[in-house]
C-alpha cells in the first residue's frame, strides 16, 4: 500500500489519508492498547474554554480526527473522511484519585477504529484544581505526543485568542527515513516467510463485533491497578543530583529499583529478569520529526540480573552501560524492519489468539472465536504463547525532564501523570515524567498477573533505594 499522505478535498472539506504502518497495527486489534497522559492544573477551567481549546489543537494534528479504513485485502489506512467530533466528557471533580477510575472507565469502552476519532477527552473541574485527561489509542500515538498536544491545550486555555498551528506534513517512521540501513537475515526472511504461509492457508479475518467481544471478556478477565510515586521538588533534585554524581541515567536508577525490589519481594534471586524500554525515534531519523503527533518510538529488551551483594548504585552503572549499548545500536530500527515482514492480519489475530477462549458462551462470535483460541496447531495461536513466554518483568517509558511553562495567564501546571497501561502478560509498566521539578511515576499492573499486595511492597522497597544516600 501507498504509505505516503494524501490531502484532499471532498464534499467540501479538507481529507487527510495514509496508509497504517506495520509498527502501528500491531495495536489496531489489542483491548488494552490504549495510553493516557493526566494534567494536575491549579485553577478552574471552564467547559467553554476547554472545548474551544482541543477544537485548535484538532487542527494542527490530523490523526486526532482519523478512522481506519479497510478494503478488500484488509489493507489498513487513516482517513478523517467521515470522522465524527471526538468525545469530551466534563464532570466535577470529587477526588485526588478520580483522574484513574476516570482513565479505567474510559478503557472498558472500546475505540470502534473503523469509526474513529481514536482519541477522547476528560476535564475534571473544581473552583481550585482541574485535571484534564488524554486517552489515546496507540496506533495514533506515543507518549511525547500526548506531552506536546497538552502543552498546545494549556497554551490555548491561557490565551484563547492563540491561533492553532498550521498542520505539519509529518515524516513517517519508515526504513526510508531511518539513519542506518537496517537488514534483515536471511534465517529471519525464511522463518517469517513459513509462518505467512501457513497463516494464509488458515488465515481467519476479524472485524470491529469480534474486536468488541474480546474487549468485553479482557475487561471482566483481568483487573487494572494503578499505584504512583510522586517526589516533591526536592525529592526529585536529590534523587537526579545522586544520578549525575554515580554517572547512570535516571531511567537506569529507576530500573534497576524496581528490580531489586521485585527480587527482594518476590524473593527471585536465580533469574534474570528481562526488561523493556521505549526508545524516543524522532530527532534520530533522517528528517526530524519534531513535535509531531503520532507514533514515533521503537524499544529495547534486554536482561539484568539484580546482585544483592554489591551496592545499589554500582548495579545501577551496570545496568547503565548495558541500557545505554542497546539504546544507541541499530536494533531500535532493525525491531521496527523486523515488524514489516509479519503479514498485517496476523498482528490483528495475536490478542483473539489467547482471548478467544474467554468470550461468553452467549455470544453469537463464541464458537468462532473459541475455536480459533483453542486450535494449538494454528500459526497466530503457536506464535502469540512465543510472545507471552518472552513478556518482559518490568517496562519502563520515561518522557524526561519537559521544560513546559508552568504558568498559564491564570492557570499553574502543577504536575504530569504518564499512564501507558499493561496488558495480562506484563507483570509492572512504569510511566515516569517530570515536569516543573516534579518526578512522577505511576505504576501499571494486573492483578490476575501479580497482586495489588505485591506491587505496593514493591513500590515502597523501590522507594527506599530512590531516596537512598548511601
Amino acid at each position: 500500500m501507498q504509505r505516503e499522505v494524501v490531502e484532499y478535498v471532498a464534499s467540501g472539506h479538507h481529507v487527510f489519508s495514509r496508509g497504517v504502518l506495520p509498527i502501528e497495527r500491531v495495536f489496531l486489534r489489542s483491548p488494552a492498547a490504549n495510553i493516557s497522559l493526566v494534567a494536575r492544573v491549579k485553577g478552574f477551567i471552564s467547559k467553554e474554554l476547554f472545548e474551544a481549546a482541543l477544537v485548535k489543537s484538532k487542527k494542527s494534528h490530523p490523526l486526532l480526527s482519523v478512522r481506519v479504513n479497510m478494503n478488500d485485502d484488509q489493507e489498513a489506512e487513516f482517513t478523517s473522511d467521515g470522522v465524527p467530533e471526538f468525545m469530551v466528557k466534563i464532570c466535577q471533580r470529587a477526588s485526588e484519585n478520580q483522574w484513574f477510575q476516570e482513565i479505567l472507565g474510559q478503557h472498558k469502552v472500546p475505540f470502534n477504529v473503523e469509526r474513529g476519532p481514536l482519541i477522547r477527552f476528560i476535564l475534571l473541574q473544581s473552583s481550585k484544581v482541574s485535571e484534564i485527561i488524554i486517552f489515546c489509542q496507540h496506533l495514533i500515538c506515543d507518549g511525547m505526543s500526548l506531552a506536546f498536544l497538552m502543552r498546545d491545550i494549556l497554551l490555548h486555555l491561557s490565551e484563547p485568542s492563540r491561533k492553532p498551528g498550521t498542520p505539519i506534513k509529518s515524516p513517517l517512521l519508515v526504513p526510508d527515513n531511518f539513519p542506518v540501513k537496517a537488514s534483515v537475515s536471511l534465517l529471519a526472511r525464511f522463518i517469517m516467510r513459513n509462518i505467512n504461509n501457513s497463516w494464509k492457508k488458515q488465515e481467519l479475518i476479524f472485524d470491529y463485533e469480534d474486536f468488541r467481544e474480546i474487549h468485553r471478556a479482557y475487561w471482566k478477565n483481568y483487573t487494572y491497578g494503578v499505584l504512583t510515586i510522586e517526589m516533591t521538588e526536592k525529592e526529585t533534585s536529590d534523587f537526579v543530583a545522586r544520578c549525575r554524581q554515580n554517572q547512570v541515567t535516571i531511567t537506569s536508577a529507576l530500573c534497576t529499583a524496581f528490580l531489586a525490589a521485585r527480587q527482594e519481594v518476590l524473593q527471585d534471586e536465580n533469574n534474570k529478569s528481562l526488561v523493556y524500554v521505549p526508545v524516543d525515534l524522532r530527532s534520530r531519523l533522517k528528517m526530524p520529526v519534531g513535535e509531531s503527533y503520532g507514533l514515533y518510538a521503537s524499544g529495547v529488551k534486554f536482561k539484568f540480573r539484580y546482585d544483592p551483594r554489591r551496592h545499589y548504585w554500582d548495579n545501577t552503572k551496570e545496568l547503565s552501560k548495558q541500557l545505554g549499548k542497546e539504546v544507541n545500536s541499530d536494533k531500535v530500527f532493525q525491531n521496527i524492519v523486523n515488524m514489516n515482514l509479519m503479514h498485517p492480519t496476523l498482528w490483528d489475530a495475536q490478542s483473539f489468539s489467547f482471548l478467544g477462549k474467554k468470550v461468553s458462551i452467549d455470544s453469537d462470535r463464541h464458537k468462532k472465536l473459541s475455536a480459533f483460541s483453542n486450535d494449538k496447531k494454528n500459526p497466530a495461536v503457536k506464535l502469540n504463547k512465543k510472545i507471552r513466554e518472552k513478556s518482559p518483568e518490568l517496562s519502563l517509558t520515561n518522557l524526561g525532564r519537559l521544560d513546559f511553562p508552568l504558568k498559564y495567564s491564570q492557570f499553574e501546571l502543577e504536575k504530569l501523570y504518564f499512564v501507558p497501561s499493561t496488558g495480562p502478560f506484563l507483570e509492572i509498566v512504569l510511566g515516569v515524567v517530570t515536569v516543573g521539578r516534579k518526578l512522577t511515576i505511576t505504576i501499571n499492573f494486573t492483578e490476575e498477573k501479580i497482586s495489588k499486595a505485591k506491587v505496593e511492597a514493591i513500590k515502597d522497597q523501590a522507594k527506599k533505594y530512590l531516596d537512598s544516600n548511601n
